[in-house]
């Protein structure tokens, strides 16, 4: 699994030298009537220098290590209810400011996604009747998320001989979250 320093390093790309990333992923933002971040794959038919041609500045090319996350945005095998939006828009603000993310060393990048996706689940919580005045301080948002990560952790541990999805690890890990935080609701 690559880990946080190879992922600064494989985000560095441009599209100057995007000359062969057949099979890479790109996404398209900001572009005039496209209300959403657009994965593409780039293909021997679709190829970076005619998605350039056709968007100029605005296509970002993802470095290898995010494409099971966006293969499974593009495809949404994350669940009817899943906030896609969310996903995109945190891979976008990770490839234009990969240092705005605390990340500890051996941590892949689906585990920044997780770990984001789950601190933005906790935050919506908090805002539930049931959960406001438990949630209301931040030192018991943080006491959650690493109860979490200690339980994800564990998982991942324990099954690691298994060959799991993104997809499933995002829904295992809401699973996982949401028991965490129903210790938390007011009785």
């Amino acid at each position: 699994m690559p880990t946080h320093s190879s992922l600064l390093r494989d985000s560095s790309f441009s599209v100057e030298n995007a000359s062969n990333i057949t099979g890479r992923w790109v996404l398209i933002v900001n572009w005039p009537g496209l209300e959403r971040i657009h994965p593409v794959k780039v293909t021997r038919s679709l190829s970076a220098q005619t998605l350039v041609q056709q968007f100029h500045h605005n296509v970002l090319i993802c470095p290898q290590s995010m494409d099971k996350v966006i293969y499974s945005l593009k495809n949404q095998t994350l669940g009817h209810d899943a906030d896609y939006d969310f996903f995109l828009r945190t891979v976008l603000k990770y490839l234009q400011s990969p240092s705005a993310f605390v990340v500890e060393d051996g941590r892949c990048f689906e585990d920044i996604i997780v770990k984001e996706y789950c601190k933005q689940f906790i935050r919506s919580y908090s805002g539930k009747a049931e959960f406001r005045s438990k949630l209301r301080k931040s030192r018991v948002k943080e006491e959650v998320l690493m109860q979490f990560e200690s339980v994800r952790r564990k998982r991942n541990k324990e099954e690691s001989y298994l060959s799991f999805s993104f997809s499933e690890d995002v829904r295992r890990s809401r699973g996982e979250i949401l028991k965490i935080l129903s210790a938390y609701r007011e009785k």
